[in-house]
């Protein structure tokens, strides 16, 4: 512990700029919380007010938590650790203090302080009457309380995800303390994970590590701030991720241990957002079998990943498979998000659009690039336009390197392919519905763009896929 100790304090000898830097900003930032009128306070009637007469306390302890995990990567990060610390760095800048202002903008009606009321309380507004700190908190895949799922006011299901939510904030509640800001950095933290997982399967992929891979991804406006709330979105995020690491070890390697990752991000995918687990299986069996060359040809591959997708897009998780119909799920779900108030968790609009007969090319553009610059209306959505615009145009670049023959037929690229089209129909429709919402699901589908992206615009990632040099290519 003592020869740990001494290379922590040589390193930040070492580099003392730095260190100064982190500390003039974790300064700031205090000052920014602690005496900028309500800036990063909960509203008050809101929660206890325990919690405005200690929100000093309560935004220092979100610092020791960064402060703590910071160190735990430092001592476990390996080479890579500087990549760590300054990813988890820019993390505490967006959860720390960028993330105040989005706060106290949507404080009235943000899903996170919901939540968080939960691990005061033990209570929710979705389930009356219920007391969530004296319940189970075994993750469950069916619902613990009845639910008026289809009913005539077009309620959406009670997914057994929002109860897991609360189990797992029970849990954290009692590790941190009842703290917000404690909570939240380690929620940011599961979402830092989650970047960290996409990354490694991309080296996976390249054969090497890419620092400018990592900095894409970490630093990805939308990745960066939707996978640092307090919220289902980092949660799912990592899972997705531990799926997508372990589909490209399996993919690339062969690696049974691949196969271990993929089942238990399915797994747990599904304690949170059940229907998730038919949108990460099928794309994953079409990759297999051009992988064993079962397939004759790449038409028929997507023939045959759509034709899944449809048989298994009719379910809604593994508790209803093959039981409730995709499109009334859909419905309901589209009806809950319209209902929403600007703000509501998802920071969107009401577009009040109709649901009618839409085409499922322009559904599944929208899942992918919508909201575009015509779509702005307030200024989150008119960032998202910007960085969706950008993605758009990278996207038309790359399709002069989807060769049919080739990297069209590669496993990694079908997988990835064939994951964001089944994403974006299923929630291209709740993007068209809600720009906000969508902002927040799209964390799901980003970086399987990206990773596209990666290795059909830059020169190692087509070597990569070509089994050649960078020269090569």
């Amino acid at each position: 512990m003592k020869s740990r100790l001494d290379q922590v304090f040589g390193w930040a000898t070492r580099h003392s700029g730095f260190v100064v830097l982190v500390l003039l900003g974790a300064a700031c930032s205090v000052w920014l919380a602690t005496h900028v009128e309500v800036l990063g306070e909960i509203p008050r009637g809101f929660l206890p007010l325990i919690v405005q007469r200690e929100i000093e306390l309560d935004y220092a302890m979100g610092i020791l938590w960064w402060s703590l995990i910071a160190v735990g990567l430092w001592l476990l990060g390996g080479s890579e650790r500087h990549l760590l610390l300054t990813g988890w760095v820019v993390k505490f800048f967006v959860v720390l203090v960028v993330m105040l202002f989005y706060e106290f903008h949507y404080r009235y009606n943000l899903d996170a302080f919901g939540y968080f009321r939960s691990v005061l309380s033990g209570e929710y507004y979705m389930y009356e009457g219920v007391d969530w700190r004296r319940e189970s908190w075994i993750p469950a895949f069916t619902q613990m309380t009845p639910a008026d799922s289809l009913g005539p006011g077009g309620q959406f299901m009670q997914s057994s995800g929002t109860e897991n939510m609360l189990r797992l904030l029970q849990v954290i509640g009692q590790v941190t303390g009842p703290y917000y800001h404690a909570v939240k950095v380690v929620y940011a933290f599961f979402g830092f994970l989650g970047i960290w997982f996409f990354y490694r399967a991309l080296v996976v992929i390249l054969g090497r590590p890419s620092p400018l891979a990592f900095y894409a991804l970490a630093l990805y406006p939308s990745i960066l701030f939707w996978s640092s709330t307090l919220g289902k979105d980092p949660v799912i995020f990592l899972f997705i991720a531990m799926y997508a690491y372990g589909s490209v070890v399996w993919l690339v390697r062969g690696a049974p241990s691949g196969l271990a990752w993929v089942g238990l991000g399915v797994i747990l995918s599904a304690l949170v957002r059940p229907w998730m687990a038919a949108i990460e299986v099928v794309p994953l069996l079409v990759a297999g079998l051009a992988k064993y060359r079962l397939l004759a040809s790449i038409p028929l591959a997507v023939s045959l990943g759509l034709t899944a997708s449809i048989l298994l897009g009719t379910s809604f998780g593994l508790q209803t498979l093959l039981v409730v119909p995709l499109s009334e799920v859909l419905q309901v779900r589209v009806e809950g998000v319209r209902a929403e108030s600007l703000g509501g968790g998802s920071a969107g609009e009401n577009l009040g659009i109709e649901l009618t007969a839409f085409s499922p090319i322009i559904i599944v553009f929208s899942g992918l690039f919508r909201p575009l610059p015509f779509d702005a209306r307030s200024l989150l959505i008119a960032i998202a336009a910007l960085e969706n615009t950008i993605l758009l145009v990278l996207v038309v670049r790359t399709m002069k390197y989807l060769r049919w023959s080739s990297f069209l037929s590669h496993p990694v690229v079908l997988w990835a392919l064939t994951y964001s089209v089944l994403w974006a129909g299923v929630y291209g429709l709740v993007v068209m519905a809600n720009f906000g919402a969508g902002m927040r699901y799209k964390l799901q589908v980003l970086p399987f763009i990206m990773l596209l992206l990666f290795l059909l615009l830059r020169p190692e990632g087509r070597a990569a896929l070509a089994g050649g040099s960078p020269a090569a290519t």
